[in-house]
């Protein structure tokens, strides 16, 4: 019942499981589409890297990906 899913990593070459966020990008684009074949919305799923200590950015990220949500819905 989810509107849209985002998976946060770590920014590039800075992730504490080393090749985590390399994994979870290549993931994310099989997700992505998967999902396509699915009939749903690439917007629905996004990855975005994030730096943790970055709060404002953390939460822009997460305003802009609500936007692009209710965009879609609409």
């Amino acid at each position: 019942g989810a509107a849209g899913v985002i998976a946060c990593t770590c920014e590039d070459g800075d992730c504490h499981y080393l090749s985590g966020n390399t994994n979870c990008a290549a993931v994310a684009a099989d997700t992505a589409d998967l999902l396509n074949l699915f009939g749903i919305e690439k917007a629905r799923f996004q990855m975005a890297h994030v730096n943790p200590v970055d709060v404002e950015a953390f939460c822009q990220t997460l305003e802009d990906f609500v936007s692009e949500i209710k965009k879609v819905e609409t």
